[in-house]
Formats: structure tokens, sequence, C-alpha cells
């Protein structure tokens, strides 16, 4: 009987804490430079993408759709670079006092944390730099029970995407 209580207590728990919901921030551009010569037909390269097929594929179309072409033998090269930045807290006490609120409060109180990615476009010809943006993105996910509702409409992968797209969008603006 104690081993069914403990298996329900269990099964409660992380159902309760397995509900997720992600909120987009803007795309902040950190730095650019250089002028691209135009939509030229390009080569893309994804660098970073590993754990993210979907989300490649998706900004990949977004690309193509803006009026760039891709010719696998042009010299102008498109990389689009992802990279994971650790996230910084302003107070790492007030963060672990959030995870414990979660936990004794079963998912009542959301456990929130920031994800945090840099995204690049560098754009180079065979033998030089043309253009380079850099866009910090951030997506802030929060976990518990009282993000059931919110669950279904931003699931973090999906609103990952979104902010991919988001960040390609802002890079055509300055183009």
């Amino acid at each position: 009987m104690k081993f069914l209580k403990f298996n329900l207590f269990l099964f409660l728990s992380v159902l309760l804490l397995e509900q997720c919901a992600a909120f987009v921030k803007d795309p902040d551009l950190q730095f650019q430079k250089g002028k691209l010569p135009g939509t030229v037909p390009i080569r893309i390269v994804f660098t970073g993408f590993a754990r993210y097929e979907k989300e490649k594929q998706s900004l990949k179309q977004s690309i193509l759709k803006s009026g760039f072409s891709e010719d696998t033998k042009s010299d102008l090269l498109l990389e689009v670079v992802l990279e994971e930045i650790n996230p910084e807290y302003e107070s790492i006490g007030l963060h672990r006092l959030n995870i414990l609120a979660t936990v004794f409060s079963a998912g009542i109180f959301p456990y929130q944390i920031n994800t945090n990615h840099l995204l690049s476009f560098r754009y180079s010809d065979s033998e030089k730099n043309i253009r380079e943006s850099e866009f910090k993105t951030t997506l802030s996910q929060w976990r518990g029970f009282s993000m059931i509702f919110f669950s279904p409409f931003y699931w973090p992968s999906s609103s990952f995407g979104t902010l991919l797209l988001q960040t390609w969008s802002e890079e055509v603006k300055y183009l």
C-alpha cells in the first residue's frame, strides 16, 4: 500500500511540475558590420543546430522566401551560427528560493528559467567577411501546474522556432 501511495505521489508530482510554457522576448541586435551586395545566390551553412533540425528547416525556408536563392556552388556563403549562453541570474538566492517554492507548492508557484542564445548571420566571400550580425535571443520558460493552460499554446520548442524566425525578420530589416 505504501508503494502504491508513493508511486501515485511521484506520478502526480511529475504531472504537476511537467507543465511548461515559454514566452519569447524580442531579439536584441548585439552588433552588425558590413553591407551585403544584394540578394544573389548563396550557400547556406548551419552551425549549432544539432538538436534543432525542425527549427533549422523552418529558418532555411524563411531565408529562401525572403528573396535569397540557394546555390551549393556559390562563392557567397551565409553561415547561420547558434550558440547557447549560460543564464545569468541577478540573484542566485532568489532563483534557488523559486525552485523550492515550486517544489513545495506542488507547482502552483511556477519555476522560471531563461534560455539565452546568440544567433549570428555571417556572409562571406571566398576571401573575406562581407557582413556579420549577431542577435541575442531570450526564451523565458515557466514550469509548474499553474502553466497548464498556457502549455498547449506556448510550448518551448514551438516558441523557440518562432523566436528564430523573428530573429531572421529582424536581420532582413537591416539588409
